[in-house]
This record gives C-alpha cells, structure tokens and sequence, in this order.
C-alpha cells in the first residue's frame, strides 16, 4: 500500500500529464476544428459572456455575444499552427490551440512557464448553427 504523501503525489502527476499538458493542435487539426464550424466560447476579456464564432471556409468570421453584440472578421491559422483572428483594431492575433478534454479547447498565450487560457471552446457546431 502507497504511503499517503507518496499517493497524493502520484495522483498529482497523474492528474498535471492528463490535463496541464495536453499538445497543441497541428495546423491542419486547427483548420480541421474550426473551418466551416460555430465554436462557442467564453473570453476572458468579456468574463462568462458566451461569444459565439462562425469561421467560415473563405478567411471571413462572423462574431456575436449573447448581450446581441458582434463584429465581422478574418481568420487564418499560420505556419506554426496558431489560430490567427483580427483585433478590433487591426492586426493579427495569433495564438496556439490545445485540446482541454471531453470535446473542448483552449486557446492560450504563453506567460513564462504558464498558460493563460484567454478563449475556452465550448462546443462546436458544423455550419452556421446560429444562423449569424
């Protein structure tokens, strides 16, 4: 039988390589997981507002919130597999994608050592599926 201490440490790094350390998508899994889809997503920027995302086949994104707010944009997903989307205020956004598990992602930046999630995916819907 594992000592206590021995057995919460062995449940940690269980617990840190199934989840904390999930690979990046590929270029063409991200193109793959969001080309002609809507994801759902919350931002945190807009907190636990849900912001939905139509990408569609030909580089455009149609963006709405539920608080009925929303813009047009463009995506693309770049050589090292980032999934790019342009700011309000022009220029890119370019961050890695990452599966989170039970059908959801992550897209993150990269703050020394740590990740900070800045959209969690929800779900994704193929086609338009909020008729945006």
């Amino acid at each position: 039988m594992l000592k206590p201490k021995l057995l919460l440490i062995s449940i940690t790094v269980a617990f840190l390589s199934a989840n904390a350390y999930a690979a990046d998508l590929s270029e063409s899994e991200v193109i793959e997981l969001v080309k002609g889809n809507t994801l759902t997503a919350t931002t945190k920027r807009k907190g636990d507002l849900k912001v939905h995302y139509y990408f569609m086949e030909d580089g455009n994104v149609l963006i709405e919130d539920d608080a009925g707010g929303g813009r047009d944009a463009t995506w693309k997903v770049d050589g090292k597999g980032n999934l790019c989307i342009t700011k309000h205020k022009g220029g890119w956004s370019c961050l890695p994608v990452k599966q989170a598990g039970n059908g959801k992602y992550d897209r993150y930046k990269t703050k020394g050592p740590k990740k900070i999630v800045i959209m969690k995916f929800h779900s994704v819907a193929e086609g338009n599926s909020r008729d945006m």
